[in-house]
């Protein structure tokens, strides 16, 4: 059971280490690309096109399920 309890410690430390540098990482790639980002500039060749913005909806986790069958 120590020695689980060990690997264990041993993988989550692992696993933070990856995480810290993933982040750096994720830093420097965010500050390059954003390097000469002007925000008043739109992503369109015609100025006067509007622009289509989309978006999405993940559900990460699922925490409880009641279910009403039988009753």
């Amino acid at each position: 059971m120590a020695h689980s309890c060990e690997n264990i410690h041993i993988v989550l430390l692992a696993a933070s280490l990856c995480t810290s540098f993933a982040s750096f990482r994720e830093g420097q790639l965010y500050t390059k690309l954003l390097e000469n980002y002007e925000p008043l500039e739109r992503p369109v060749a015609n100025s006067s096109e509007p622009v289509d913005v989309k978006m999405g909806l993940v559900l990460q986790q699922i925490v409880s399920v009641v279910s009403f069958r039988g009753r």
